[in-house]
């Protein structure tokens, strides 16, 4: 689903190179969590088996607020999709495992099948959301502008 994703790469070179990082001290999860069943245990695991120090790397979609119509959107377009998570959420499940050192926020456009998305799926979204974060082109609904989130933490 993610495959397109460009700007992370970005964000974390200009992280590693500027800390003068090891890139074989470092774990990289890309776009996991919100296809998990136990996030709680997937983190505890990831983190469990990181090696003090390290640097463990997440992407992955970001909403600022329990977004129903953001998690309402996914789940149309992936199948294995569970729920999105806040920045705090992350921080939060993330906390007794590691310190965040660095989040960067950015936004990428995320083309979507039409065929599995119903015609009426759009008609309740608030106009805020349907303006900022939809794309339409012909009055069909074609990519999904989401934010995402590059967390950077280290293992404690």
């Amino acid at each position: 689903m993610f495959d397109n994703i460009s700007n992370h790469n970005n964000i974390i070179d200009e992280y590693i190179n500027s800390c003068n990082l090891n890139r074989d001290n470092i774990t990289f999860i890309i776009n996991k969590l919100h296809n998990e069943d136990n996030v709680k245990d997937f983190i505890k695991n990831t983190f469990s088996s990181a090696s003090k120090n390290s640097i463990v790397i997440i992407i992955d979609a970001v909403v600022y607020h329990d977004d129903a119509f953001t998690n309402t959107i996914y789940s149309f377009y992936n199948s294995n999709f569970k729920r999105i998570y806040t920045v705090n959420e992350v921080i939060s499940l993330t906390s007794q495992y590691a310190d965040l050192v660095y989040f960067k926020k950015f936004n990428e456009r995320i083309d979507i099948d039409i065929d599995n998305i119903p015609n009426n799926l759009t008609d309740d979204i608030p106009e805020n959301i349907r303006k900022n974060m939809l794309v339409f082109e012909n009055n069909l609904l074609k990519a999904v502008n989401q934010n995402f989130g590059v967390y950077i933490f280290q293992v404690i």
